[in-house]
């Protein structure tokens, strides 16, 4: 596995990149943004990244999130200030998994037409989808306060665990979430 250090230089989406890689692990701790890859995707990886505006950097490793702290499983992709320790695994979805999952929903009748034109533009090739699972460590008083539990909610059983869980939230890559995650100062509103 290499690791990469990300910096943001021009205006670009990350979105797209990781949706066209193979598993990938995001990581931000203190204001640094990792991105762990398989070795023989590395080389494709910086190219992608360079295309969107992305500088990638070997590292020497990702950060370890520090012991002292509680594990909390993400539930969106909305940057929680307060949080020491924050990891996105992100995996691609075939085309026809991504179609299943936009039809087999059950209609309801304002979603409908939004679902259908994300459905034309994932045949059309204009969207990718990505599937990704959340995982952040903060302190037990930060995973209290009301704002950041409707983003995380903490790990109760199971905390020693290291594996990141099963990715199962579904995105696309022109929301641009995984870029506002990441990236969450250049989102940043006055």
């Amino acid at each position: 596995m290499t690791v990469l250090r990300l910096e943001r230089l021009a205006a670009g989406l990350l979105d797209p990149v990781l949706a066209l890689l193979g598993p990938a692990l995001l990581a931000r701790s203190g204001g640094i943004v990792f991105l762990t890859v398989a070795d023989p995707e590395c080389l494709r990886a910086e190219r992608l990244l360079a295309h969107a505006g992305i500088r990638a950097i070997e590292a020497l490793g990702s950060p370890a999130p520090p012991r002292s702290l509680v594990a909390a499983s993400g539930r969106s992709l909305v940057p929680a200030a307060p949080v020491v320790h924050d990891a996105v695994l992100v995996r691609n979805v075939p085309l026809g998994q991504a179609c299943v999952a936009l039809v087999s929903r059950p209609w309801v009748w304002r979603q409908r037409t939004q679902r259908r034109a994300r459905c034309r533009a994932l045949l059309a090739g204009a969207e990718t989808a990505y599937v990704w699972s959340r995982q952040a460590w903060a302190s037990a008083a930060v995973l209290r306060d009301p704002a950041v539990r409707d983003v995380l909610r903490p790990i109760v059983f199971d905390r020693a665990t290291d594996e990141p869980p099963v990715p199962t939230h579904l995105g696309y890559a022109t929301d641009g979430a995984l870029e506002r995650w990441a990236f969450p100062e250049r989102w940043a509103f006055p």
